[in-house]
C-alpha cells in the first residue's frame, strides 16, 4: 500500500530534505568556489589598474621620491598583499624626433623595492647593457641617450623633448581554486598573473 506524503510525520519530511541537501552540498561548493575566485580576480585587476593610473598621475605631477610614492601606492592596495605578491615599476621616457623619425628613449626606471616578488622574465628589467639596480631601487648606469634602451610606448604621438612616465603594476594572484580536472571534463584555470600599465 502506497502511503500519501501528506500523512507522513513532519520529522520524516525534514530528515529527507537534510539528506538531499547533504548530497547536493559538495556540488554547490564545487560551483561556488570558482565563482568566488573569478570575482576576486576581477577585484584584484581593478585594484592594480587603479594603482597604475594613480601612480602615473602622481609621478608626472609631483616631485615625490619614487620609492615613497610606490610605498604609498602599495599601502592603498588592500586587500592585495603587494609586499608578498606585487611589483611596481616607474619608467621615465623621453621622446625624440630626428629627421622625421620618432624614438622614445628610456632615461630612468625605478623598481619598488618594498616587496619580495621578483621581476618576471617577460618584463623589461634593469640589468642589461651595463645597467643595474642601486640600493634605492633606481636603475643606474644608463648609457648616453644615443645608446639608451628604446620603447615603442606612444610611438609617434609625442613631441620632441616630451617626458612621460610609464607605471607598471604586476601582481601574482593566489587562487583558491586552480583548474579542475575530472578526466574527460576539465575547467580552464584562471591566469594568476595580473598586469596593468598606464602612461601619463
Amino acid at each position: 500500500m502506497k502511503r500519501d506524503r501528506r500523512h507522513l510525520p513532519r520529522h520524516f519530511i525534514r530528515g529527507g530534505a537534510a539528506i538531499e541537501f547533504m548530497f547536493c552540498l559538495p556540488l554547490l561548493l564545487l560551483l561556488l568556489i570558482p565563482v568566488v575566485d573569478f570575482a576576486r580576480v576581477i577585484q584584484a585587476n581593478m585594484i592594480i589598474t587603479n594603482l597604475s593610473r594613480e601612480g602615473a598621475n602622481l609621478a608626472s605631477r609631483t616631485a615625490m621620491n619614487p620609492q615613497e610614492l610606490m610605498d604609498a601606492l602599495a599601502a592603498t592596495a588592500q586587500p592585495l598583499d603587494m609586499r608578498a605578491n606585487g611589483m611596481i615599476h616607474i619608467t621615465r621616457i623621453l621622446a625624440s624626433r630626428k629627421n622625421g623619425v620618432s624614438s622614445n628613449a628610456v632615461i630612468g626606471q625605478v623598481r619598488w623595492n618594498g616587496g619580495t616578488h621578483a621581476p618576471s622574465a617577460g618584463a623589461w628589467s634593469c640589468g642589461g647593457a651595463g645597467t643595474y639596480w642601486d640600493a634605492e631601487g633606481n636603475c643606474a648606469g644608463f648609457p648616453p641617450l644615443s645608446g639608451a634602451p628604446e620603447t615603442d610606448v606612444l610611438s609617434g604621438s609625442l613631441n620632441d623633448g616630451d617626458v612621460v612616465y610609464q607605471v607598471e603594476v604586476f601582481y601574482r594572484f593566489p587562487l583558491l581554486f586552480g583548474s579542475l580536472d575530472l578526466g574527460d571534463f576539465r575547467l580552464p584555470a584562471l591566469n594568476p598573473d595580473l598586469y596593468a600599465m598606464t602612461v601619463f
